[in-house]
């Protein structure tokens, strides 16, 4: 009884020391998610602007080392590999006749996923003799791996066209 007793004592000693471990503070949890999110929005920007510059070398850096992604376009099949994806990209960096403007405007970061919507500005100076723009909306998808955010998945949709027909009204 006196071995209970003792064991009692020190485990309640134990339970009120100030060293002892009670997992991580409020602060340092809300540090931690910060800090979460600035990597995650560091690498989606460093994918924007491996495509806005056509960067292919920075652009297959942000691919998920597990060969994870998929590239949702209208109109076309979906790509559901890293290889395919940068074999698009290359085909569509070799022409050097367009812009594209993205800026981020929501996310929601967790531990591991992340996902981001942006509003993107694509334009060719002239296309069939007249300027092309199409203002699209593209969301992606980041994964955490090993302590890196890598995209797996690129789903874009056209908001309007300079070619969509006007409408009479």
């Amino acid at each position: 009884m006196k071995h209970y007793l003792f064991l009692f004592v020190i485990l309640g000693l134990l339970s009120c020391s100030e060293t002892s471990p009670v997992g991580p503070t409020p602060e340092e949890i809300k540090a931690e998610k910060q800090a979460n999110s600035k990597s995650f929005h560091n690498a989606l920007r460093k994918h924007l602007k491996a495509v806005s510059s056509r960067d292919l070398a920075a652009l297959e850096s942000m691919m998920s080392p597990d060969g994870l992604m998929h590239l949702i376009r209208p109109s076309t099949p979906i790509v559901y590999t890293t290889d395919k994806y940068i074999k698009y990209h290359k085909s569509w960096f070799a022409d050097t006749n367009w812009t594209l403007e993205s800026t981020i405007t929501d996310s929601k970061v967790g531990e591991d996923v992340g996902m981001a919507v942006t509003e993107v500005m694509y334009k060719v100076p002239e296309r069939d003799g007249e300027p092309y723009w199409n203002q699209m909306t593209i969301s992606y998808v980041l994964q955490k791996v090993d302590g890196n955010w890598f995209v797996i998945s690129d789903h874009s949709t056209s908001v309007k066209k300079s070619t969509d027909k006007k409408t009479v009204g």
